[in-house]
């Protein structure tokens, strides 16, 4: 019988996985996966994301071996990987997901898709995370979502025949690769072992205040789901987290938790913006590297500030909002959406850097980095997009409104945590001898500003303007509008439903936040 190759990339699991359970279901598979030295030379790679893949690959691997074929790992370029298969087991079937990626990722697939054309090779690729062939417009995108999400997960294959033991065994697998080593002293650990418990434990625990705390800078990484990393590297799919956040939406339901089933339904309507941005990523792979919208392009310099942007990506840009975030992002490699976007913000619209560069930043510190997310996430905050509108933030106020009693400030930026009041915000302010009181001395304990926010957004607010008037073509953004922007994620518009039963009975609706 022809050997199916089974190609793990962003999908370490067994269950819900349909290229293995196709595979398994038509002779002897084997499941291998290649540690590519070229990725891990990217620029939006890190070791983070490599401990979590590390993590997940082990368990994949023990639970290979309980079918009865272990995880088949080497390093190196996937079409040598290729063609040492195929010298040692002549044809075979390759099957692989869909892969939504950067540029890089893309065009190695591109040389895969060659190979295989070459060499005579079926391959055959499954898609994933609500991600659809590429149309001309949106107006059918939720429908198809939703039959996606409710549609059967596939079983894990029973027994799989043993063929080779994997050239590389877990104990000689790297442990560092990437770019940036950056310390993460607490990163989240991978494997489905691990994104199970944690959607168990949010489901039936933390998800009960998510829609209270979901913007909260101390609470949110508690009653959050942290299920981000095991999403972006397949641990569990969400087509699995959709479908037991329903069963659990229904049991709140019928117990009459109105607040609770709420939680559940922002919960689901941020799965649907996560596949609707990677929607749009692989419609627009280019947004890695240029606006959605052209005549954004130019707007921002070439080379940033590089003192400026340094100090940002350490936390010590003299913002204490700011500097509170990217510590907890550097430590945790996580953080809440809202932080996340008020540090591009700060990046672009105060220090006015390029997008590219924070984003690449933003990519490496994060364990749950999805291109697919982050890229058409960065260019909706600071408003290129064309879709969404310019919005400005200001660090002074934000802090205020988002961190009222300075909790998460001082835990974050303990050189902080003896000021009080204007002072714990705005640090500037504090005289000589406030500074001498408080053990805070400016420049020294904690930085100065490194702009003057006020006027760094008026500057910004001047450039978009002053830009715009020459370079802004209208009838560019009907075209992207009509084909970007879709009726589900309109703002107030509820019409994303969660149906109770496979009958289709017990449907409910909810409001999605419209931005993506």
């Amino acid at each position: 019988m022809t050997l199916s190759v089974v190609w793990f990339k962003r999908d370490l699991r067994i269950t819900d996985h349909g290229p293995l359970y196709t595979a398994a279901s038509k002779g002897p598979v084997l499941p291998i996966y290649v540690i590519e030295d070229e990725f891990w030379q990217q620029p939006d790679t890190s070791l983070r994301q490599w401990q979590f893949i590390h993590d997940s690959l082990l368990d994949l691997n023990e639970q290979l071996n309980k079918l009865g074929q272990p995880l088949w790992v080497v390093e190196g370029e996937v079409e040598h990987v290729l063609d040492e298969l195929y010298e040692h087991h002549g044809t075979f079937n390759l099957y692989s997901h869909q892969e939504v990626g950067n540029q890089w990722t893309n065009e190695r697939n591109r040389r895969v898709e060659s190979w295989c054309r070459e060499h005579n090779i079926n391959w055959s690729q499954t898609p994933a995370n609500g991600v659809f062939p590429i149309s001309d417009t949106r107006s059918s995108w939720g429908q198809q979502w939703q039959e996606y999400m409710s549609s059967a997960v596939y079983p894990t294959p029973g027994k799989i025949p043993f063929i080779t033991m994997s050239p590389m065994r877990p104990e000689i697998w790297p442990d560092k690769l990437g770019v940036d080593s950056t310390a993460c002293a607490q990163r989240q650990s991978g494997g489905r072992r691990n994104g199970i418990q944690a959607l168990g434990g949010f489901l039936k625990q933390y998800s009960q205040f998510y829609k209270q705390n979901y913007e909260d800078c101390l609470l949110a990484s508690s009653t959050c789901s942290r299920l981000g990393p095991h999403l972006t590297y397949g641990t569990v799919s969400v087509r699995e987290v959709f479908q037991q956040t329903r069963k659990a939406h229904r049991h709140y339901k019928s117990k009459g938790d109105e607040g609770w089933a709420a939680s559940l339904m922002m919960f689901v309507s941020q799965l649907l913006r996560r596949s609707h941005c990677m929607q749009l990523f692989a419609d627009e792979p280019e947004l890695e590297h240029r606006c959605l919208h052209p005549s954004y392009e130019g707007l921002f310099p070439l080379e940033p500030d590089k003192e400026r942007l340094t100090a940002w990506m350490l936390g010590r840009t003299g913002y204490p909002l700011i500097d509170a975030s990217m510590r907890t992002l550097r430590r945790q490699g996580w953080l809440n959406q809202r932080l996340r976007g008020l540090l591009i913000s700060f990046a672009c619209q105060n220090i006015w850097a390029n997008w590219r560069e924070p984003a690449l930043y933003l990519a490496r510190m994060s364990t749950d980095y999805e291109p697919g997310v982050l890229y058409p996430e960065v260019q909706m905050q600071i408003g290129v997009t064309g879709i969404h509108p310019w919005h400005f933030e200001d660090p002074v106020a934000l802090s205020q409104k988002m961190d009222p009693d300075g909790r998460y400030i001082r835990e974050e930026c303990p050189e902080l945590a003896e000021l009080e009041g204007q002072e714990l915000y705005q640090p500037w302010l504090l005289s000589e001898a406030q500074q001498i009181m408080t053990s805070c001395q400016l420049g020294r304990d904690y930085p100065l500003p490194v702009v003057d926010s006020h006027a760094s957004v008026q500057h910004a607010v001047h450039r978009y303007r002053e830009h715009l008037s020459s370079q802004y073509d209208a009838e560019l953004t009907q075209q992207i509008l009509k084909r970007h922007r879709h009726p589900t994620l309109e703002q107030n518009l509820p019409v994303l439903r969660l149906s109770g039963e496979e009958s289709g009975q017990g449907y409910v609706e909810c409001q999605l936040s419209g931005r993506c």
